[in-house]
């Protein structure tokens, strides 16, 4: 594919290292273009029918997983992990490249990670303080 786009930018009259970083540049910003529609899908009517769909539940402990936000913050994992993945296929011939840009998504990621880890720990204490036990003797906010 990169040699495709790069015979492609060569034929415009560019030399042979130009047309090399464009074409990287050119991947590299539609890798960042297909991963953002991803997250506007994801964190538009995907996410607002999950929403609405947990709204309507009966149940108490899917309302607290909204509260929670982790489904919005799972949205923007998604995406994040797709770029990592795609930018070591696409740019296997550029590893200087490779490892920058998948240096800062894994920091990216694992700063998402811990997020929804901490709002997970934040939803069972939340799902565990709404039955009765709870509240007699029984606290869990030591444990957590």
């Amino acid at each position: 594919m990169m040699e495709i786009i790069k015979s492609w930018i060569m034929k415009l009259g560019t030399s042979d290292t130009i047309a090399e970083i464009m074409a990287n540049s050119l991947a590299v910003t539609l890798i960042v273009v297909f991963s953002l529609l991803v997250y506007l899908i994801l964190k538009g009517p995907i996410l607002t029918g999950l929403t609405t769909l947990i709204a309507r539940t009966r149940t108490k402990w899917d309302d607290a997983l909204v509260d929670a936000k982790i489904l919005h913050r799972l949205s923007k994992l998604v995406p994040a992990f797709l770029m990592y993945i795609l930018v070591s296929i696409v740019l296997k011939e550029k590893q200087e490249w490779v490892k920058a840009i998948t240096t800062v998504l894994q920091i990216y990621l694992t700063f998402f990670a811990v997020l929804i880890i901490d709002s997970l720990i934040n939803l069972i204490s939340n799902i565990y303080n709404l039955y009765f036990f709870a509240k007699q003797e029984i606290p869990i906010t030591g444990m957590i």
